[in-house]
């Protein structure tokens, strides 16, 4: 017996293509798409820290896991550059803009907060 799409008991609901007022603006989907990324570098910033201070919680370090904790602080600070870097693109904005804007990121926006106190808690141990 066939099982392809053509003998589908029924046939799938086509989705509908969103109006022209559902769609986002594309500086809109530029600032949303540098937020996303930033919680992805964000995130990497996270791992690493964390790693180094897993080294750090032996009892001895040894002086080989020095090499991997200096790389790793440096792709932290290559991460934080391009962070900044990506921001200037914000600044671009009018306010107006930004408030039109606002309602496209309460689902990032809180997850941002929450890995920046993160870095900061363990940067302050």
């Amino acid at each position: 017996m066939l099982t392809g799409y053509a003998n589908r008991p029924t046939k799938p609901e086509l989705k509908r293509l969103p109006s022209s007022d559902e769609l986002m603006a594309y500086s809109n989907y530029l600032q949303l798409q540098i937020i996303l990324d930033a919680q992805t570098l964000l995130t990497q910033i996270i791992y690493e820290i964390d790693s180094i201070r897993n080294i750090f919680d032996e009892e001895k370090v040894d002086e080989s896991h020095m090499f991997v904790i200096v790389n790793r602080l440096n792709h932290c600070v290559q991460i934080w550059r391009l962070l900044v870097d990506q921001m200037g693109i914000l600044e671009t904005i009018t306010p107006l803009d930004f408030m039109e804007f606002r309602s496209y990121l309460p689902p990032a926006s809180d997850f941002q907060n929450l890995q920046f106190y993160l870095i900061e808690i363990w940067f302050a141990r």
